[in-house]
């Protein structure tokens, strides 16, 4: 993981108390990862997929996310999903999983 990224993630996590990462580093062979033409931020170590079940719990994580200056931030029914981009997505930018 890159530290300036784990930097940001520490900080949400002041902001936030204990989180759960779903997912974090994903080497090339990982399924989501081998389905990618290009790797990406997980590949790079500039993400993580952070447990947010409730619409609360959404809603104070995306502030954290936002306060901290996320680069890239997807928003599913289980987690959000921040990172600090990388070379073959454009950032900043957020998107759904839906």
């Amino acid at each position: 993981m890159k530290q300036e990224f784990m930097e940001k993630l520490q900080a949400m996590r002041t902001m936030l108390g204990p989180i759960k990462i779903n997912s974090g580093y994903r080497c090339r062979k990982h399924p989501e990862e081998a389905k990618k033409d290009n790797p990406g931020a997980h590949n790079q170590g500039l993400a993580a997929d952070i447990q947010a079940t409730d619409g609360y719990t959404r809603f104070k994580v995306l502030q954290a996310a936002f306060r901290c200056q996320m680069q890239g931030i997807g928003i599913a029914n289980s987690f959000i999903h921040v990172d600090d981009g990388h070379e073959f997505a454009p950032r900043p930018t957020q998107w759904n999983y839906s």
